[in-house]
């Protein structure tokens, strides 16, 4: 608090200052209500200034309840068109002021404090950070009862600290409020001159897909992308494929100011991982990779490969049954060590919710988890890529082509993300699908034919840029994926 302030807060008559004891004993020493009654007496006095402390203080933002009220009642009326003077919230706040030894009269002493007080943005921002601080006793006084009382594990009670930490942390932290034209035509007019510089019209991550990187100008910071897909339609594979092709693209970046790949795997383990990634790079089946069944030819590229690829810059994290919270919070530690600029989950329906309450409601779990990673792409401003399964209806239907309508669990997958993706291979359905028929062998084989070695990513959602279908090339073999020669 600066000198000037204490020194306006000092001329408040002391009988004023005091009021009778609240409710919220044990925060005496992390409240301040001289400064809660110097800036409600200004407002009553001058309620133009409300537009000068809105976005600082909210009314819970106050310690004292009668104090809480009367801003309360201040928005209220100034938002609309009235003028909140003592006169007028007399009988709205009567109720209140009756519990006050000074009545009613309690809105003329603060108005009386007017003429001393004039820093009001000051006073809104103590009143704010003194709420902050009683916010976090709070969730220090919850995690000392849980520990004695509750039944919760450790592991649990720590996932609700970091939510109650986070919400705390998040209010108002990404409002960076009106920006002007100029501020905001400046920001593009870079990102555009980054991708002229690049000539490849990138403004994002690559993906490593020269007709993807056409549809979507690469994965744009602060997005949340969903690739989605039925089991065996290569989620993994294609999400690794564009994880390894970013941090290959990384690797070319000045070492001390170099981008990583974060890639949590929840369902397979960081060997199974590097294998696919080894076989990508080398080109020998990923089976003989596993067994060990190289000739010399083949192990003479794997060990040079290897070599090659030492210190790329990719992040692996296979904890298994991670929460969202949990998710995030490793998200930060490693932004700590690491500059990350690239997120990739694996996959979506395998991350918990925070509450148990949520876990006996998948719906409700799945659309907290999407609008939390599209918070965590806003707030670590990476692209941040989940991957999904497909409801089983896809199956039921001739046509096995996957729709927006198939996601699985709940509609808030479409509604948060920014990006959704399918992949799709005509190849997998057609070959368990081979007639016995002689006579519809011909016009299968044909289909086989065409389809065979080929995947479709399908742009179904894209809300800032153009959809449709861009094919692939895939060899199961390396589950490699790569341009399709046109």
């Amino acid at each position: 608090m600066s000198k000037q302030v204490t020194n306006n807060l000092a001329r408040i008559p002391e009988q004023e200052q005091v009021l009778p004891p609240t409710p919220r004993d044990g925060y005496n020493e992390i409240a301040n209500i001289e400064a809660e009654q110097a800036l409600l007496g200004v407002l009553l006095m001058n309620a133009d200034l409300l537009d000068k402390v809105v976005d600082r203080v909210a009314a819970q933002d106050f310690y004292n309840p009668i104090h809480e009220s009367i801003f309360a009642k201040i928005v209220d009326f100034s938002g609309r068109g009235m003028v909140p003077t003592p006169v007028v919230l007399k009988t709205a706040l009567k109720t209140e002021l009756e519990s006050l030894p000074q009545g009613s009269a309690y809105l003329g002493i603060l108005a009386a404090m007017a003429s001393a007080v004039v820093h009001v943005k000051e006073y809104a921002d103590i009143i704010h950070e003194l709420a902050l601080k009683r916010s976090l006793w709070d969730i220090g006084a919850d995690m000392i009862y849980m520990i004695r009382h509750g039944d919760k594990t450790p592991q649990e009670q720590i996932e609700a600290a970091e939510t109650a930490l986070f919400e705390l942390a998040s209010a108002g932290s990404t409002d960076t409020g009106a920006v002007t034209f100029n501020q905001a035509l400046g920001s593009t007019i870079d990102s555009i001159a980054s991708a002229v510089k690049r000539k490849d019209s990138l403004q994002g991550v690559t993906t490593g897909f020269k007709d993807l990187d056409m549809l979507t100008a690469g994965l744009q910071k602060e997005d949340l992308y969903i690739l989605a897909g039925r089991p065996s339609m290569g989620k993994t594979a294609l999400a690794l494929n564009i994880a390894y092709n970013a941090a290959l693209d990384f690797y070319k970046q000045p070492e001390e100011d170099r981008d990583h790949v974060l890639f949590f795997s929840l369902e397979m383990g960081t060997n199974q991982l590097m294998t696919r990634i080894l076989a990508m790079a080398t080109g020998i089946n990923s089976h003989f990779l596993k067994t060990g069944r190289l000739n010399d030819q083949q192990f003479t590229t794997f060990v040079r490969q290897s070599g090659e690829l030492h210190g790329l810059p990719f992040l692996t994290d296979d904890t298994p049954a991670l929460s969202i919270m949990a998710l995030r919070s490793r998200i930060r530690r490693a932004m700590r060590k690491n500059k990350i600029g690239l997120v990739v989950i694996d996959y979506l329906q395998l991350v918990r919710g925070t509450t148990r309450q949520s876990e006996a409601n998948r719906v409700h779990e799945v659309s907290e988890i999407t609008r939390m990673l599209k918070a965590i792409a806003k707030e670590f401003k990476v692209p941040v890529l989940a991957l999904s399964q497909l409801s089983r209806a896809v199956e039921n239907r001739e046509n096995k082509r996957p729709l927006l309508s198939d996601l699985r669990d709940s509609g808030s997958i479409e509604q948060d993300a920014d990006v959704v993706m399918f992949i799709y291979r005509e190849e997998y359905y057609l070959e368990r699908d081979k007639p016995t028929d002689i006579n519809k062998q011909s016009l299968w084989m044909q289909k086989m034919d065409h389809a065979k070695g080929k995947a479709t990513v399908i742009m179904a959602k894209q809300r800032t840029g153009p959809i449709g279908d861009v094919d692939l090339y895939f060899d199961g073999n390396l589950t490699k994926f790569g341009d399709l020669a046109k």
